[in-house]
């Protein structure tokens, strides 16, 4: 192998571990990949480049990086095997809050159908002439303005608005224009 050939080798270790040792303050399972690519680096520049540059006496042997390089596939399988329990973990907790979600939702459309229901009873009790009066009232008119439109006297309109507000359960009405629009009448 050439001088090139082995530069490129380190070049490509040394980038590697600088990622690894970027990412330690991220993630804590980085740590195991600086320590991994930091042995077989150091086995690396012993046997590759010190050879190159006439230093031959390192004591580094074929299997001394052959056991690095299972060092090195070890610390790599732990730091993946670590990420992935964490992950495990994350999984988890988003599956616990999408659970806590859904059952919210199911709540909130229960809690909408029996308002529907409640407000279909509600309108279904009330006569044309009593929804008919309830769509004035909504359009802010006055007792003797409703009795013009209706053909009908005041007392009469008196009357229907006294059955609305105790078929609605109402006082005021501002609350009947808010239950028009909630009863969509």
């Amino acid at each position: 192998m050439c001088i090139r050939d082995r530069c490129i080798t380190c070049l490509v270790i040394v980038k590697y571990w600088i990622i690894a040792f970027l990412l330690v303050r991220k993630n804590r399972y980085s740590i195991y990949f600086v320590l991994g690519y930091s042995v077989i680096f150091s086995l690396i520049i012993l046997y590759y480049l010190f050879p190159a540059f006439g230093f031959y006496n390192t004591g580094v042997t074929v299997t001394t990086l052959k056991l690095g390089s299972l060092v090195e596939i070890i610390l790599l399988n732990y730091a993946v095997v670590y990420r992935l329990s964490l992950l495990k973990e994350v999984n988890a907790q988003m599956k616990e809050s999408i659970s806590n979600f859904m059952t919210e939702i199911d709540a909130l459309k229960k809690s909408k159908m029996e308002e529907k229901k409640h407000n279909e009873h509600i309108k279904n009790s009330l006569n044309e002439r009593e929804i008919g009066i309830l769509n004035l009232i909504k359009a802010q008119k006055t007792n003797e303005e409703m009795a013009q439109e209706l053909f009908i006297s005041v007392n009469t309109v008196k009357y229907h608005i006294k059955n609305i507000y105790r078929k609605l359960d109402i006082k005021t009405r501002e609350e009947a224009r808010i239950k028009t629009l909630e009863l969509i009448v």
